[in-house]
């Protein structure tokens, strides 16, 4: 249902995850229309897990300020052949890593982020499907 809202608001053909942990539910998201962005919250294990999609503009920025340690970064493909880049951060007083992904499809830039075991975030990654 949110992926057809996504779809009806901003024009975006939203990229489906095949896989999802068990523990991982959507919580909430926003749509902004005029902006050509969605953002997705998950939860897992209660940490969020965020997935963005936005229109490429060339006025527009997507990024984050980074306070972790990047201790990792490598490239993924997918099931249908898209690579996929993903940084490894150590998450400064945790045991934790926290990985994000971004790629591009159909002139949208998406993003994952998130604190989760390396494997399922990898697991995710190789399962998108994109229509």
């Amino acid at each position: 249902q949110v992926y057809r809202e996504i779809r009806k608001e901003t024009g975006i053909s939203p990229v489906h995850f095949l896989y999802m942990p068990k523990k991982m539910h959507l919580k909430e998201y926003e749509i902004n229309g005029e902006q050509g962005r969605a953002v997705l919250l998950y939860d897992y294990n209660g940490y969020t897990i965020q997935y963005s999609m936005y229109m490429n503009d060339e006025d527009s920025s997507h990024g984050y300020i980074e306070i972790d340690n990047l201790i990792n970064e490598y490239t993924l493909m997918t099931v249908e052949g898209m690579e996929v880049n993903i940084k490894e951060y150590d998450v400064v007083n945790q045991g934790n890593h926290r990985f994000t992904a971004k790629f591009e499809y159909q002139d949208v830039q998406y993003q994952l982020n998130g604190l989760m075991e390396k494997e399922k975030f990898d697991k995710i990654i190789e399962n998108l499907s994109f229509y």
